[in-house]
């Protein structure tokens, strides 16, 4: 067990590597044109109002796909990728880098999720169904699934099965929804029962932070900025997102770079299909014994690279003890021949 651990916090050091406040390179995707995203909460919104403003951009949102983002963190090399999403389930991440070509590929369909890293050794694709994951021991290292970062990428959806509480307004101007949700409906499976605090801007509606927390205990946060406006599709998304994942005293910064939402991606075959990489041994992660691989030494990242000290960057006032009581883009080309 102690060989499996390494190899999954090697893994998100790798494709995760923390960054936190590394956010330079990003450029508004529309310059200094962009369109304004329009007023869409009144003062005083109501709980179902707000619901269904952030329901709604997110249902206006059938795929995603990127050609053009940017993994950064230290101890490592800035990392391009590859996202595609196409709701609810299906998601793909593959990073690369200049000089040695791919590195990462994480992705998860309606089945099962996986995870390549080229300098694992030996080779290894390791994968798990989902409702195996639920049950298994690798979840204690890896508290989330990569469906979650559909939701992390600004893709919300309030559960109408679950219980939701709000607005709140906090310190910042505004406001908050705090949730009681279904873990599998979030793609994890923590210790204990599941509270999420989601910060929205009051006017625009915007998803600018996520912190979803396991009896007490913070699971997974995704703070969003930069957000753009599409008038033709009256969809607004982040153009940055930080992800931070305590329990693997990890965090991931994502600059997502000229994104197209709706648009044809390639063969969907090719792009939801578990992949085969030529040397690489297949594991399913939460059934194999014994644990299936390591990293030596020589791998990367370096020997001497360390997991930073996580800091979360939370606002004070959206932590749970403030709970109240329960009551243009690219062209399709372009992201195909990425595969």
């Amino acid at each position: 067990m102690r060989r499996r651990s390494l190899t999954l916090l090697t893994l998100l050091v790798l494709f995760a590597a923390s960054g936190a406040h590394c956010q330079g390179r990003y450029a508004p995707y529309f310059g200094a044109r962009a369109p304004q995203a329009p007023q869409l909460l009144r003062e005083g919104a109501t709980l179902d109002e707000v619901i269904d403003v952030v329901n709604g951009n997110t249902a206006r949102v059938q795929s995603f796909s990127t050609a053009d983002a940017r993994i950064t963190g230290p101890g490592m090399p800035g990392l391009r990728a590859t996202i595609a999403i196409e709701r609810p389930w299906r998601f793909r991440l593959k990073a690369s880098t200049p000089l040695t070509g791919p590195e990462v590929d994480l992705g998860s369909n309606e089945e099962l999720f996986w995870v390549w890293v080229r300098r694992n050794a030996p080779p290894t694709l390791l994968y798990c169904r989902h409702d195996d994951f639920a049950s298994s021991a690798p979840r204690r290292e890896m508290p989330v699934e990569p469906r979650w970062l559909i939701d992390a990428l600004g893709l919300v959806s309030f559960d109408p099965t679950a219980e939701h509480r709000g607005p709140f307004p906090n310190r910042d101007g505004n406001i908050e929804i705090h949730s009681t949700p279904r873990s599998a409906a979030l793609g994890m499976e923590p210790a204990g029962p599941l509270t999420k605090i989601t910060v929205i801007d009051r006017t625009r509606g915007w998803v600018l932070q996520q912190h979803v927390y396991s009896a007490g205990d913070l699971v997974a946060s995704a703070t969003a900025s930069n957000h753009r406006y599409d008038p033709a599709l009256g969809v607004s998304l982040p153009g940055h997102v930080l992800i931070e994942i305590p329990r693997a005293q990890l965090s991931m910064n994502i600059d997502l770079g000229n994104f197209q939402i709706n648009r044809q991606m390639g063969d969907p075959a090719q792009i939801w299909a578990k992949p085969v990489y030529a040397g690489s041994a297949e594991v399913d992660l939460c059934w194999s014994n014994p644990p299936p691989t390591s990293f030596p030494p020589s791998s990367f990242p370096p020997a001497s690279f360390s997991a930073p000290s996580f800091r979360p960057s939370i606002p004070r006032e959206s932590r749970l003890r403030s709970l109240p009581p329960a009551g243009g883009g690219r062209r399709a080309g372009a992201w195909s021949n990425r595969f």
